[in-house]
Parts: structure tokens; sequence; C-alpha cells
């Protein structure tokens, strides 16, 4: 059977948390939910995405109507794509799952391997490192406090802590999971697109992983493919090098009129809105927003939008001052 082989780390975590798991091809994102939240030992109770940035897409359940979600990427629906879509395509190596927005566990998903002709169990975890952090403890941040606080018998919230988590991070038992995931049934048999809810609901009750019938009706159109992409995808590397040239000059104590009047061009070129939206560490932007506050900074950057050289010079000199 064909398969994948992903190496998923939790970020962030020091040594590193990860399961190797190995992954049956031919399923939907939805549907790898419950495998990924099983091998890494989530309960599967929160709602989760995954990126791709290459693709400048976030595959998620309920996508926004229009196919946009925050940020640039496009949203695209977990329980009718499926996972081999994105994971033949060689020139990706990775990607990012994150599980429960709240506490915002995010995961590096390395594909180690394709296989053509996988003939072991699947799904299945080969090795892991690490335990499984609590759940609902507040993101690797709260984890790494709890275990602190844990550590401190004298520390005010010690007993609260304590009781609340049973005094210790529970042991991962890679048998356990796998005696789990080997109850999965991968079915032959046929259902349309379902959503992970739905997945959750059939192994529990039937313990199967359907053939999913993926929605052919756009078979074969990817957002890659289209002109809009691409000149979407040309307008944010516009902007990618723009910012970068931007923080390049700003990153000078001190900057000519020639490159005032280059940031200038720069902004009155492009739409500020824009690049506040889709830029997230343009170094220009954030300076605004630090200095005069949000109320303050969106009034002004519409100003600059329409501004003069005079104007623009105002806001370099207010940025310069303050790195000063």
């Amino acid at each position: 059977m064909k398969a994948y082989v992903l190496k998923v780390t939790i970020k962030n975590t020091h040594p590193p948390i990860w399961r190797r798991v190995v992954v049956p091809a031919g399923i939907s994102f939805s549907q790898l939910n419950l495998i990924l939240n099983t091998a890494i030992g989530w309960c599967g109770y929160h709602l989760s995405s995954y990126e791709f940035k290459s693709y400048y897409v976030n595959i998620v359940d309920e996508p926004d109507e229009f196919g946009f979600g925050w940020g640039p990427n496009e949203e695209i629906d977990a329980a009718n794509t499926c996972i081999d879509d994105y994971l033949d395509d060689e020139d990706i190596k990775s990607f990012t799952y994150t599980y429960d927005f709240g506490d915002d566990w995010t995961h590096t998903v390395q594909i180690e391997k394709r296989l053509d002709d996988y003939s072991g169990p699947c799904p299945t975890v080969t090795k892991y490192k690490g335990d499984t952090p609590w759940e609902d403890c507040g993101g690797v941040w709260g984890f790494y406090n709890y275990l602190e606080i844990l550590n401190n018998p004298q520390h005010e919230e010690y007993d609260e802590i304590n009781e609340w988590t049973g005094g210790e991070v529970p042991e991962y038992d890679m048998e356990s999971v796998n005696n789990e995931l080997s109850q999965i049934i991968l079915s032959k048999e046929k259902r349309p697109p379902m959503s992970t809810n739905e997945v959750y609901d059939a192994y529990f009750k039937e313990r199967k992983l359907y053939t999913i019938e993926f929605d052919k009706m756009n078979d074969g159109f990817m957002p890659y493919d289209t002109d809009d992409y691409n000149v979407y995808a040309e307008m944010i590397e516009d902007f990618s090098e723009a910012d970068e040239r931007i923080a390049d000059i700003l990153s000078k104590k001190s900057i000519n009129e020639e490159e005032k009047y280059e940031i200038h061009n720069i902004l009155f070129n492009s739409n500020m809105n824009t690049m506040l939206a889709t830029m997230v560490n343009d170094k220009l932007s954030q300076k605004i927003l630090e200095i005069m506050g949000e109320e303050n900074a969106v009034p002004f950057i519409e100003e600059v939008n329409n501004s003069t050289i005079n104007d623009m010079n105002r806001l370099i000199e207010i940025i310069m001052d303050e790195d000063d």
C-alpha cells in the first residue's frame, strides 16, 4: 500500500517532543487529524488546521465561505482534500499542523519518506521522544510553567496544579498508542467528505476510516493553476522584496534623501493597509504601531497613503529618533 512516513514535532519543546508515524495515502486531512492526534497523544476534541506556506493555503474544517480566513492564505476544506494532493509534491519537505487554537499547539510535520509499496502496520508510530503535555494547560508556555510549579512544593499554586495534573506528566506508551491505531480499520466502503467530528464518530462507533469520495467538481483545479493566484503570488513576492528593502534602509543609523524618496515610493505605490495585513514582520509597520499605538496609527497610515514626500520624511524622522 502507498504510505507516508511523517515526523511530527511539537514546536518550542526542549528537548523536542516528537513522534514518527506511518500514515496511509488516500485519506482526507480530516482523517489525518484522527491519526496525528492519536499518535501524539492528543484527545482530539479541539479544532485544528494545516498550513502549506509554499501553496499559500490553510486546510481547515468549515473554511470561510469566500475561501479566505485571517492573513493571505486561502482556506481549503480538510474534509474534501486528499493528503496526497500535497504530500506527493516532492518540493514540500514539511508543513505545519496546529491543534487547539486556544493553547496553540503548533507542530512541524516533516515528510521523511514517500512509500509506494509499504506492507507494515498502518497507521502506526515507529519511534518517539518525550511524553505528551497536558491538554488545556495553556500551550507550551503553560506546560513548562506547570512543570516549574510541580518542582517547587512551596509555590502558592502547587496544591492546585498538583491536584489538576496528578503531579506528573503521563508517560507516553507507544505500545498502547499503536494498539489504538491498529483498531482503525481502513475500509473500502465509500463515503462523501466527512468533517473531523464525523471522522471521530465513525471511529468510536465503527472503528472505520472510510474511503472518501472526494468532490470531483473541481477535479484537477488547484489555486496555483489560476491567473488570479499567479498575480497574487507575484504581489506577495513584491511585498516581500519591498519589506526587505525597507528593513535594510531603516537598519542604518542615518539615511540619505535618495533612500527617503525610495521608501516613499515603495509605500506610495503599494497599499499600506495590504502591507500591514500581509507582512507581519514588516519593521516599518511594527514601528508605526509601537510608537503611535493602534488608535493613532490607523488614521496616520491612511494619511501616509496619500502623503507627500515631506509627510514621509516626518514618518522616517519619528522612527529614526525612536531607534536612537
